[in-house]
C-alpha cells in the first residue's frame, strides 16, 4: 500500500492487516509505526523491491510534502506509478485510488458515468490526477498486470462530519475499503470488463450525491 498514511492508506492498513501480509510505502513523517518502505516510486530500485512477489499493489499517489511545489506533485504521481506499474510482477493486480476531481465540470444535472471522458483543469492536483491514471491505462494494455481503478468521492470520517452540512460530495472511509476489498477479488474476465482495466466511481448511497452511484 503506497500513501499508507493518507486517510484511505490508514484505514486499509487497519482493515486488511489481519488477514493479508502487507507492505506500506510512505513518507517518513508521522507518528509510528514507519511505513516499510520510506520514500515514494520514483526510486525504481525502492519501487521493484516494494512490491517484489506482491499478489496487489493498492497505489494512493502522489507522495509528496504538504508543500510540495507543482513540478514534484507531477514527478511523484506520474513517475512513481510508472516505477510501480512496470515492475509489478507478471500477473499482480494494480489497484488506483484515484478521485472524482476531473468530472466537477460536467454541470450538477449530468448523469456522469465511468465512460465519461475527464475534463481536468490546468491545477496541478487536476492534471497530477488525470495523467496518472492515463498512465496506469495504458500500461495495462501492454503489461502483464490487471489495473482497477476506484474513483472516490471526497473521503471523510466520523470527525470530519461532524456538526458539519451534508455535502453530496463525501464517502466514508469505511465505504471506501469496503470498495478496495471488494476491487481486490474482482474478476476482470466476466461482464462488460472483459479486459486487463477497469474503471469504478464508488461515491456515497441516496439520491443527493454529486455523482450517480451506477
Amino acid at each position: 500500500i503506497t500513501g499508507s498514511r493518507s486517510k484511505v492508506g490508514k484505514a486499509l492498513v487497519k482493515a486488511l492487516g489481519t488477514d493479508h501480509g502487507i507492505r506500506t510505502m510512505d513518507l517518513a513523517d508521522g507518528d509510528p509505526p514507519a511505513p516499510t518502505f520510506v520514500g515514494d516510486g520514483r526510486d525504481r530500485a525502492m519501487a521493484a523491491a516494494a512490491i517484489a512477489g506482491c499478489d496487489a499493489v493498492i497505489h494512493i499517489p502522489p507522495i509528496v510534502p504538504p508543500d510540495a511545489p507543482p513540478e514534484e506533485i507531477v514527478d511523484a504521481g506520474t513517475r512513481s506509478t510508472y516505477n510501480l506499474v512496470t515492475t509489478a510482477p507478471a500477473g499482480c493486480r494494480i489497484l488506483l485510488i484515484s478521485n472524482l476531481g476531473n468530472f466537477e465540470r460536467y454541470p450538477v444535472e449530468y448523469p456522469v458515468q465511468e465512460n465519461w471522458a475527464p475534463r481536468p483543469t490546468s491545477e496541478v492536483w487536476d492534471l497530477t490526477t488525470y495523467l496518472v491514471q492515463i498512465t496506469v491505462r495504458e500500461l495495462a494494455r501492454v503489461r502483464p498486470v490487471k489495473a482497477i481503478v476506484l474513483r472516490l468521492g471526497e473521503v471523510v470520517d466520523d470527525g470530519d462530519v461532524k456538526e458539519l452540512p451534508v455535502d453530496p460530495r463525501w464517502l466514508h472511509v469505511e465505504d471506501a475499503v469496503q470498495a478496495v476489498e471488494r476491487a481486490l477479488v474482482y474478476r476482470h474476465d466476466t461482464g462488460q470488463f472483459a479486459m486487463p482495466y477497469a474503471v469504478f466511481h464508488i461515491v456515497g448511497a441516496g439520491k443527493r450525491t454529486r455523482f450517480p452511484l451506477s
